[in-house]
């Protein structure tokens, strides 16, 4: 199985997040949990999917998570980079509609 990678920078309130790996049911509220607990302050957040091979619904059910809060609080969520494969799965589930992604 492989592992997830999680990797945050912080620049004032803007939070980049490097994720390489799969983001799946085995792990995605341990991600959920790693990036809701470094929030507090944070207006900007980028998920950089350069690296990510794949994501299944229960890490769809995190970005839309993740999405909520940012919009609550009024900031915003931003998907950098995804690969070929989570691009398609985004497309397929319409998520591509739903989600800010560059």
């Amino acid at each position: 199985m492989e592992k997830l990678s999680v990797v945050k920078r912080q620049e004032n309130e803007k939070l980049t997040v490097l994720t390489a790996g799969k983001i799946d049911t085995s792990n995605s509220s341990d991600f959920d949990a790693e990036i809701k607990s470094s929030l507090e302050g944070i207006m900007e957040l980028v998920l950089d999917f350069g690296e990510l091979k794949y994501i299944s619904s229960s890490g769809l059910r995190s970005l839309l998570s993740l999405t909520k809060i940012m919009a609550a609080k009024g900031g915003k969520m931003t998907i950098i980079n995804p690969t070929p494969m989570v691009s398609e799965v985004f497309r397929v589930t319409g998520f591509d509609n739903v989600l800010n992604i560059e």
